[in-house]
């Protein structure tokens, strides 16, 4: 899924560019202290880990799903629909995360 998905790989870039600029927020204080603290950047960095975790546990449920479905031949909407929830969740959650990672840096 993660070969075929573009969306999810903009998700993985994304996360790892905000992996990356977490660490720079926690090495690099600004003038006034820490542009991140230190707790909100471990909650961060445990939602994006959690959500990818979460992917790969579902990955194989959908797979059977799949499976179980094409042998009685109807359901191919709600592969598609669970993949599509899947990989909304991990996007909207990666875009917040890069989004906060930006917006902190431009303090």
């Amino acid at each position: 899924m993660l070969r075929r998905n573009r969306l999810l790989q903009a998700a993985m870039v994304a996360a790892l560019v905000s992996y990356g600029g977490v660490v720079a927020l926690l090495l690099w204080q600004g003038p006034d202290g820490p542009r991140i603290e230190a707790g909100m950047a471990a909650w961060l960095v445990g939602m994006s880990l959690a959500t990818w975790s979460l992917l790969f546990w579902w990955l194989p449920v959908l797979d059977r799903t799949g499976r179980a479905l094409e042998a009685r031949g109807s359901g191919s909407g709600v592969i598609r629909l669970m993949e599509g929830v899947a990989t909304t969740c991990i996007v909207i959650v990666h875009a917040l995360f890069l989004t906060i990672v930006v917006l902190r840096a431009a303090q």
